[in-house]
């Protein structure tokens, strides 16, 4: 996709499809994005006196002012003032974004961006796709998506998605803390109906060289009965998550910096309904694990980013404690984004995967 923005005219976008191999799973793919100095600001929010920099509508930091397409961003403070544990719960009360589930905590869910298919639907978290490479058409599982220690959300929706790939109709950009100086940690217990409880710990720790911070996460709840039909058993649906975050970042020289991040996630779900109409001991393990290791390069003119990143999902669904069927798969991506603002009153953005 090429987007063009003059100052003083309407922006224009021109999609490009470019040619795709698909052997096991393998896609490329490639954008160019001109962004240029003018009065656009076309965005769902009154501009702030604080200069507030947008880094999902073109994959590199732009003030609000530049940004051109339809955004809301959140940061930690609103997410906090929500106070719901999962991520899509905060999500499906922002402009043009909907969800819908099957029951209680950890149900099969979808989020939709102005009525997309859910499949299309891209989420990221610290540059990582946690899309599910073994579920159909490599969605995201959004029930998994936890809210704690998320310092900032941005949301994309409308055809700009597609600098993303062919399978983002939206864009949910999830970004979690790291902290510029000294030791932070934390520790978070919660507990409310249907037995649920959230136990939360994090240490992170800043300097001028580098900075990493660890994030770990378990809910519990034991469910209640979702299944109308279910009025013999008339079992609860429990669910538990177990999430860990490792994010770090390095800088190995003026403009040079390292970035490593690593996500794992281990979750079971109760339901009912599995293949036999009568059968409501029904259970679906997952676990998800995703690595990224990336280099950027910044200069005075040009910025250059080159990552690696593997996905790896596994999925076994039970019956009466049975074993029935099991899914894996495995991504793995390579990706390289370019920025530079040689040319006047212009920048411009170019990057492949």
């Amino acid at each position: 996709m090429i987007m063009i923005c003059m100052p003083d005219t309407d922006c224009r976008h021109i999609i490009v499809r470019p040619g795709s191999i698909h052997r096991n799973i393998l896609a490329t793919g490639i954008a160019l994005v001109l962004l240029t100095e003018g009065p656009l600001a076309y965005t769902q929010e009154s501009a702030s006196p604080v200069e507030e920099v947008i880094v999902v509508a073109s994959q590199v930091p732009l003030t609000r002012e530049r940004v051109t397409s339809a955004v809301t961003a959140l940061d930690e403070a609103a997410l906090q003032g929500y106070g719901n544990q999962g991520l899509m719960e905060i999500l499906r009360q922002q402009p043009s974004v909907s969800l819908s589930r099957n029951g209680g905590p950890g149900q099969t869910a979808t989020l939709r961006i102005r009525g997309e298919e859910g499949y299309r639907t891209l989420t990221l978290i610290d540059g990582i796709r946690v899309s599910d490479p073994g579920s159909t058409q490599i969605a995201t599982l959004p029930e998994h998506l936890l809210s704690q220690g998320v310092s900032r959300v941005e949301i994309m929706r409308g055809p700009q998605g597609l600098s993303y790939g062919a399978d983002a109709g939206g864009v949910v950009m999830v970004q979690t803390l790291l902290p510029a100086t000294g030791w932070q940690s934390a520790l978070d217990i919660q507990t409310g109906r249907f037995g649920s409880q959230q136990y939360a710990a994090s240490v992170a720790t800043g300097g001028e060289q580098g900075a990493i911070a660890v994030q770990l996460t378990q809910l519990t709840s034991d469910g209640f009965n979702a299944r109308s039909s279910d009025v013999l058993v008339q079992d609860d649906d429990g669910y538990r998550n177990f999430s860990g975050h490792l994010k770090a970042r390095y800088q190995l020289s003026d403009a040079v910096q390292v970035d490593f991040v690593h996500r794992k996630t281990s979750a079971a779900t109760e339901y009912d309904g599995c293949f036999l109409a009568s059968t409501s001991d029904c259970r679906t393990d997952y676990s998800l694990q995703a690595t990224r290791a990336g280099l950027v390069y910044e200069g005075a003119q040009s910025r250059h980013s080159f990552a690696i990143s593997r996905t790896a999902s596994d999925r076994d669904f039970f019956t009466q404690g049975t074993l029935g069927f099991a899914t894996e798969g495995t991504l793995g991506r390579a990706e390289y984004l370019g920025s530079t603002n040689q040319f006047a009153g212009m920048t411009l953005v170019f990057g492949g995967d």
